[in-house]
């Protein structure tokens, strides 16, 4: 299947759109399912506003996501996403 090749993981995105219209910022915590092979670099790094501890992924297409996932969580979904 083509979907196996993607790993879904609990991500906190920046929704430009509210922020364009209202000026007010806004963040929605959702599942996102990404191509590990597109991912270009990542490192550990913490939400102030949660206080957790995450995982910042840059994409080859240039796009940067924040993950809900401390980086060995996220390592080992990358590790194993297809065994």
């Amino acid at each position: 299947m083509f979907t196996d090749r993607f790993i879904k993981v609990p991500s906190r995105i920046y929704n430009s759109k509210v922020k364009d219209l209202t000026g007010v910022e806004d963040l929605i915590d959702t599942d996102i399912s990404i191509l590990p092979m597109e991912i270009s670099e990542y490192y550990s790094s913490f939400d102030d506003d949660l206080q957790i501890e995450g995982t910042q992924i840059f994409m080859k297409n240039g796009e940067s996501l924040w993950l809900r996932l401390p980086i060995d969580e996220f390592e080992k979904l990358l590790n194993h996403h297809q065994k």
